[in-house]
């Protein structure tokens, strides 16, 4: 096909709409896995800020200035809305507890407005602990003592102090490292919050595989099945889809099903 006016017109129009709408949509693709966490969260939207301000310095897919600065205003308003403003700072906190991402951060609370900001999340979760129920939750102890371990905690991990400085090996598993100092003395309050916040489930998408699954059972076919009968065939087989023996590698090319002619 000869590229006339109205094939590159179109074909510029089409690259516009996948550098505006692309990062967001491959985020959120990303965000329905799953394993995300609190933490994909912000790095997410730190990767979508990156592009799109690359995409205004660089702008090679020629949008107007104006668009530009409108992608830019709906982008920051809606990362605000997400993280800086948001009831619960939760996402910034868990980026800040993946081990290795807090070597160049400062650690004097006066003067870093994260540190501080991380801080008072953790302590409100404290107080929340402490409040909802009647006996000492974490380890016995008392409030006080708690808190105090605590602000000692954040710091030491901040600084990558001991015993924060083991070395992180395996990455994809955040929540092993900071398992290997649930009973230590010196990180026992932090890692209470921080096995919490890494099991914090940031989508639906588990529950809409359950109802679609359970609307796949419930069919016509099978409409005299009991409820219990449904609910356990939905757990042993997100059981068997969670296991990593059955995960395989998808063939490049499929081959074509048994009732098609193949030509």
């Amino acid at each position: 096909m000869p590229d006339t006016a109205e094939t590159l017109s179109f074909q510029l129009l089409l690259s516009q709409l996948l550098a505006v709408i692309g990062p967001p949509a491959k985020a959120i693709k990303c965000m329905e896995s799953l394993f995300a966490n609190a933490t994909d969260v912000y790095k997410f939207w730190l990767a979508v800020q990156a592009i799109f301000e690359e995409v205004s310095k660089k702008n090679t897919v020629k949008l107007l200035v104006a668009i530009l600065e409108k992608i830019c205003h709906l982008c920051n308003y809606r990362f605000n809305q997400t993280i800086n403003e948001a009831p619960l700072d939760i996402f910034v906190t868990a980026f800040f507890l993946i081990p290795g991402l807090v070597t160049s951060m400062s650690v004097n609370a006066n003067t870093n407005q994260t540190l501080l900001w991380i801080g008072k999340f953790l302590v409100s979760q404290l107080q929340f602990e402490y409040k909802s129920k009647d006996d000492s939750p974490i380890h016995g102890l008392d409030a006080g003592l708690a808190l105090a371990k605590l602000n000692e905690q954040i710091v030491a991990y901040a600084k990558g102090a001991w015993p924060f400085n083991r070395t992180f090996v395996d990455k994809a598993n955040v929540v092993k490292y900071w398992c290997d100092f649930l009973d230590h003395d010196n990180a026992d309050v932090l890692v209470h919050f921080t096995v919490k916040i890494f099991d914090v489930i940031v989508n639906s998408m588990a529950d809409e595989r359950t109802a679609s699954m359970m609307n796949w059972l419930n069919s016509a076919l099978c409409s005299s099945l009991k409820s219990s009968t449904i609910v356990s065939q939905v757990q042993v087989q997100q059981w068997a889809l969670m296991d990593p023996e059955r995960v395989r590698t998808v063939p490049l090319f499929l081959p074509p099903p048994s009732h098609c002619p193949v030509p």
